[in-house]
């Protein structure tokens, strides 16, 4: 009797806790971007030739700021993981620290400006996080990629910009 209350015992928290509730986690809506013209729920995939250029990024429903990419040097490559998170300086102005989830010697994207993301990669943001100006320089390397992760709340959504090599 013992061991079928101990098995019941998560199903009953399981059901006491699923109670409808309008302010659940998840129940955001998809944050929308506008990209050359085109409207995308959630995640905008971008090819960049290797000559580089610059991309414009726009929220439609959000403002959403940059809490994390996720970088390969080489497609083929193993991506490295960075987070980001900002803070206030002592003049009021705010700034964006980042750090690698891997611990390894972070030589890859050492940045920590508000626009320098990585060695390879920049964004500007304007209008208050709504529209991301991103530059990728030409690469004479192999093709290479990030995976950027915007954040508002529980509104999470991603870009992936993959340029061509040479």
């Amino acid at each position: 009797m013992k061991k079928l209350m101990l098995l019941t015992l998560p199903l009953m928290f399981c059901m006491a806790c699923s109670e409808d509730n309008d302010d659940e986690i998840g129940k955001w809506d998809k944050t929308i971007w506008e990209y050359s013209g085109k409207k995308y729920e959630a995640f905008v995939d971008i090819e960049v030739p290797s000559s580089g250029g610059e991309y414009s990024l726009k929220c439609k429903n959000y403002h959403p700021w940059i809490c994390g990419f996720s970088v390969k040097e080489d497609t083929a490559a193993e991506s490295v993981q960075y987070n980001r998170f900002g803070k206030a300086t002592v003049n009021g102005d705010f700034e964006f620290l980042q750090y690698n989830t891997a611990a390894k010697n972070d030589t890859l994207c050492p940045a920590n400006h508000i626009g320098d993301v990585c060695a390879w990669f920049k964004t500007v943001t304007m209008d208050e996080c709504k529209e991301y100006s991103i530059i990728v320089p030409e690469n004479n390397g192999p093709a290479r990629s990030v995976t950027i992760t915007f954040e508002d709340g529980n509104a999470f959504s991603y870009a992936r910009f993959v340029q061509a090599g040479k």
